[in-house]
């Protein structure tokens, strides 16, 4: 199938008011290393003034949607833009396209690891060669919809990451919160 574009279920996670310990799985043998609680994402992208004008354009476009469908505006969270950049980077960096990272697990371990609290949370991917081409991609698929219609959640973070390997398309990260 010649497809320009891609997107993946979204995972979505709702958290109980008091979340009881959970005791932490033993490691695989050959798992991957975890990252240090709440680690600062390293990489950058290789054209700041790109990316900030693509995580805009997105911004943008799904308040437009939520504004029609008479939800409030996600706003633009400052560290969870940068986890969802990461996210995006790592799916590049390590040719991958899921929710489930080598690198960092789940979406919800990710945002965990890099310190984001959140009482709940979802993820919407794709790989497309253009944010309005994937923008109404997730507006065609009911889960990622719901997810940007998700009156529950107050935050976004958005990550873009510019994958050369696959016709220089962008790998899209979208990490929605309900803050604590």
């Amino acid at each position: 199938m010649n497809s320009n574009s891609e997107t993946n279920q979204k995972p979505q996670q709702e958290l109980p008011q008091q979340p009881e310990p959970t005791p932490a799985p033993a490691p695989k043998p050959d798992a991957p290393q975890t990252v240090p609680q709440e680690q600062t994402p390293s990489h950058q992208p290789t054209d700041a003034r790109e990316f900030q004008a693509g995580v805009y354009e997105m911004l943008e476009l799904i308040n437009a949607e939520r504004a029609k469908a008479g939800v409030a505006p996600l706003q633009l969270h400052k560290e969870l833009t940068a986890v969802a950049q990461e996210k995006s980077e790592d799916m590049v960096r390590n040719n991958y396209f899921s929710h489930t990272s080598p690198t960092y697990g789940s979406p919800f371990d990710m945002m965990k690891k890099f310190g984001i609290n959140y009482a709940a949370a979802g993820e919407n991917i794709a790989i497309n060669s253009s944010i309005q081409k994937a923008h109404i991609a997730f507006m065609n698929s009911d889960g990622h919809r719901k997810n940007i219609l998700n009156p529950n959640f107050t935050h976004i973070g958005i990550g873009i990451a510019k994958d050369p390997t696959n016709y220089n398309s962008y790998k899209i990260t979208q990490m929605f919160i309900k803050s604590r």
